[in-house]
């Protein structure tokens, strides 16, 4: 069982589902470079620690979860893609956008 969960994005959904992890006693962090005041404000609201870069997110989670919507989901993957090239770091990464896999057919 992970001990540190990232949450990629607190916002609509993605705070709420990272509050009840806290409140289960898991530690959940998030990386909110360049989001919204508004999304900053949910992540306090819900106890999400903020980490200042995705190479960190990367190397103190367990787990990611990908709460988001779909449009923005295929850019979170590659940013914590490009975060885990630059560190040697191994976890889970679970996408849980209502993206179909027939969208990735043509790359």
């Amino acid at each position: 069982m992970p001990n540190t969960v990232g949450i990629l994005s607190p916002g609509d959904m993605g705070h709420t589902v990272g509050n009840v992890l806290r409140e289960n006693g898991l530690r959940v962090i998030t990386c909110l470079h360049g989001r919204s005041q508004r999304t900053h404000e949910l992540a306090e609201k819900a106890g999400i620690v903020d980490v200042p870069t995705y190479p960190q997110l990367v190397t103190e989670a367990d787990l990611i979860l990908s709460i988001m919507v779909p449009a923005q989901a295929t850019s979170a993957a590659q940013l914590i893609a490009g975060a885990l090239r630059q560190t040697d770091t191994t976890l889970t990464y679970a996408d849980c956008n209502a993206i179909a896999p027939s969208s990735f057919q043509d790359e």
